[in-house]
């Protein structure tokens, strides 16, 4: 929960090379991060995720339908 929301992300996932976090968050629209709507809810479940693990590499990125991975400036 964040700020009394229940949230819900895609997935998210811990690279065994880097052990880096990724937040990945499913969308339909070729250009989600067009849209500031869908920026702030990615930005809302990074931070979440990142005051979970404190001190570790946290990412985010929206998927595509056409299975493009768009990583947002944080």
């Amino acid at each position: 929960m964040v700020g009394g929301d229940l949230m819900r992300l895609d997935r998210l996932v811990q690279r065994r090379d880097t052990r880096e976090w990724w937040v990945l968050d499913f969308k339909s629209s070729h250009k989600p991060q067009q849209d500031k709507d869908l920026l702030m809810q990615l930005r809302t479940y990074h931070e979440a995720v990142a005051t979970i693990y404190k001190g570790q590499t946290v990412r985010s990125a929206f998927l595509t339908a056409n299975g493009t991975l768009i990583e947002p400036a944080q």
